[in-house]
């Protein structure tokens, strides 16, 4: 199958890595279907649409697949020939359509997790704590962009939305967050007022 490499690097951004990747192997890869491309690391998820714009499937048979890919996406990639078979490889495109670059990858047995229900259908007006981390995948994803965060819990999961350019460049990617919990703050200052108590000692 043939895919829009850029839709693979931001798919990368949020699969498990390290100990997460090591204890659930199914979320160290990205999850293909016939209408979806996933991942998702436990706490950060992107769903994208995958049209006739953005990936080549090689026949008509129904596609299921959780692939690890051991090693990066190069940046000049603008394509992404997926092969599989025996020792399965990631041939990249570049602008003139050939060949130059390979990546390894892994076909990961294991049941992907259900994306549609951890997608929030309400919202609220509430502001949750985020790692600072997960605030900055939308621009390592998708680049520059707007960006609406759509709250609908202080601990329940949060939905970002994009613009239109994103969009349909992306394929109307779904990104959710869970959230810290509802104290975080509060815990933090806590902890600081400990270690500033033990220093002083």
């Amino acid at each position: 199958m043939l895919i829009a490499s850029d839709l693979l690097r931001a798919a990368l951004i949020c699969v498990a890595k390290g100990e997460n990747a090591e204890k659930r192997p199914q979320l160290s890869g990205v999850h293909i279907t016939r209408k979806h491309l996933e991942a998702t690391n436990g706490h950060a998820l992107v769903r994208m649409e995958l049209t006739e714009n953005v990936i080549n499937f090689d026949d008509e048979t129904d596609v299921d697949l959780i692939i690890r890919f051991c090693g990066d996406i190069p940046e000049k990639a603008c394509f992404t020939d997926i092969q599989l078979g025996d020792e399965p490889k990631a041939f990249h495109l570049g602008e003139d359509e050939v060949v130059f670059s390979l990546t390894h990858l892994e076909i990961i047995n294991g049941r992907f997790p259900d994306l549609d229900k951890n997608i929030p259908t309400e919202k609220q007006n509430v502001i949750p704590y985020f790692l600072a981390e997960y605030l900055a995948y939308p621009y390592l994803m998708f680049g520059r962009g707007a960006v609406l965060i759509e709250p609908s819990g202080m601990e329940a999961a949060c939905r970002f939305r994009f613009g239109a350019f994103t969009n349909k460049i992306y394929g109307n990617p779904v990104f959710i967050v869970l959230p810290l919990y509802k104290d975080a703050f509060e815990a933090a200052e806590q902890k600081v007022r400990e270690l500033e108590a033990d220093s002083d000692r």
